[in-house]
C-alpha cells in the first residue's frame, strides 16, 4: 500500500473484523489484536490528523497536574506514550509516507519522532530508496524552517540528519554529519578527506550513527573492528587532537560570547565527537589518548561564558572523556584522573572519579 487512503481502507476493515467502529479511535491503535501492518496503517493515518492549529507564536498553557492524562503542553498523552514502545513492520514506502504526514502541518514533535524512527528502521536494513532520502531532505528542511524554541527540535534536527546519513551505502565516506559552524568540523572534514575512504568509512559511520544513545554492545564490537585500519585510528587520533585545542564559539551564529553561551561543537559535532571520545576506551594498550581524554574533560566541562547560565561548553564531551579514562583502566589513566580531581568543579564529574579510583 503505497497511498494513504489505501492504509485507511485497511484500518475500516481491520475495525469490522474487530467488531468496533471509528469511535474507537484513535485508542484502537493499540489493541493487541490488531495485525502489525494493520497497526502499522493506523499509525500512518494518525500522523496525518494534525491536533495541532497552524496559528504561530507563543502561548502560555496551565495543565493541571491532576490530569495525567495530558502532557506538560497539554497534549493528550495516549496513544502516543503507548506507540513510543512499539515496533511496526516499516518499508520505504510507508516511512515515505509518514515522514510527508508529520510535515504536513505545523511542528508536532511526537509526530516527527515517531516518523523519523520508521525512515531509521529502514535505513539501517539498507532499505531506503530514493523518495525516502528526498522526504528525508525534506524533513531536514521543515525543522530547519521551525522555532527553535519548539520542543526538542534541536534533538529532532540533529536526528534527522542522523538518519538521512544512515541512507548512505556504509562503503561510501559520507562526512554529512559535521556541522559548519564551530573551528572543528571544517579541519576534521579535511583530515578525512587526506586519507584511504575506504579504510575510515566503517569508523566515521559508527561515529555518526551512535548519537546521544549509551553505545549498545554491538556498537563497541564493530568499533574494534574499525579501529584494526591504521588510517582508522589515525583519523581517530587527529580529531581528537583538533577537539581538544578547537575554539570557543557563539552558540548563535552571529552572536558574541557573553552574549549568549559559549560551545565548543554545534549540532551533530557534539555527538560525533562524544562518539570519538568513548572509541579511545578500546585502545588501551596506546598512551596517546590519555592527556587529550583529560583536556577534553577539563574544557568541556568549564563554564560557557554567559552570566546566569551555569552550562557547561561540551558537558557530553566532558563526561565522554571522563567516561572512556575510567574504562581504560591503566595506570597513566588513574593518575590523569586524580590530577582532574583537583581541576574540574563539576560535582557530578567528582563523584565518577572518586568511585573509580582504586
Amino acid at each position: 500500500m503505497d497511498r494513504l487512503e489505501d492504509h485507511r481502507e485497511a484500518i475500516e476493515r481491520a475495525l469490522v473484523e474487530l467488531g468496533m467502529g471509528w469511535e474507537a479511535w484513535p485508542a484502537v491503535i493499540a489493541d493487541r489484536r490488531l495485525a502489525p501492518e494493520n497497526r502499522l496503517s493506523a499509525l500512518l493515518l494518525l500522523l496525518a490528523t494534525s491536533e495541532m492549529n497552524d496559528e504561530h507564536g507563543f502561548s502560555i498553557m496551565w495543565v493541571d497536574p491532576a490530569a495525567p492524562e495530558l502532557d506538560w503542553l497539554g497534549r493528550a498523552r495516549e496513544p502516543w506514550a503507548t506507540l513510543a514502545r512499539l515496533r511496526f513492520p516499516w518499508t520505504a514506502p510507508t516511512a515515505t509516507i509518514a515522514l510527508e504526514a508529520a510535515t504536513a502541518g505545523s511542528y508536532d514533535d511526537r509526530r516527527v519522532a515517531i516518523a523519523l524512527r520508521g525512515a531509521s528502521q529502514v535505513c539501517s536494513a539498507g532499505l531506503a530508496d530514493s523518495a525516502l532520502v528526498h522526504a528525508l531532505d525534506a524533513v531536514t528542511a521543515f525543522l530547519d524552517a521551525s522555532g527553535d524554541h519548539e520542543w526538542r527540535i534541536v534533538e529532532l534536527r540533529n536526528q534527522a540528519r542522523r538518519v538521512t546519513s544512515s541512507a548512505t551505502h556504509p562503503d561510501i565516506l559520507d562526512l554529512s554529519l559535521l556541522a559548519d559552524g564551530d573551528a572543528w568540523a571544517g579541519p576534521a572534514r579535511d583530515v578525512a578527506l587526506s586519507l584511504p575512504a575506504g579504510d575510515i568509512a566503517p569508523l566515521v559511520r559508527l561515529l555518526g550513527d551512535l548519537g546521544p544513545r549509551k553505545p549498545p554492545q554491538r556498537w563497541w564490537k564493530s568499533v574494534d573492528e574499525a579501529l584494526k585500519s591504521p588510517p582508522a585510528r589515525q583519523l581517530l587520533r587527529q580529531w581528537l587532537e583538533l577537539a581538544a585545542a578547537t575554539a570557543v564559539v557563539p552558540e548563535w551564529p552571529g552572536s558574541k560570547v557573553g552574549y549568549c553561551a559559549g560551545v565548543l561543537f554545534v549540532g551533530t559535532n557534539v555527538d560525533v565527537v562524544r562518539a570519538a571520545v568513548l572509541s579511545t576506551s578500546r585502545l588501551r594498550d596506546e598512551t596517546w589518548p590519555t592527556d587529550l581524554l583529560a583536556e577534553l574533560a577539563r574544557r568541556g566541562s568549564a563554564h560557557n561564558g554567559m552570566a546566569g547560565i551555569p552550562e557547561a561548553l561540551a558537558l557530553k564531551v566532558a563526561s565522554a572523556a571522563v567516561d572512556a579514562l575510567v574504562l581504560r583502566a591503566n595506570q597513566v589513566d588513574h593518575a590523569a584522573l586524580a590530577i582532574l580531581l583537583t581541576e574540574l568543579n563539576r560535582r557530578d564529574l567528582i563523584k565518577r572519579i572518586n568511585a573509580a579510583l582504586p
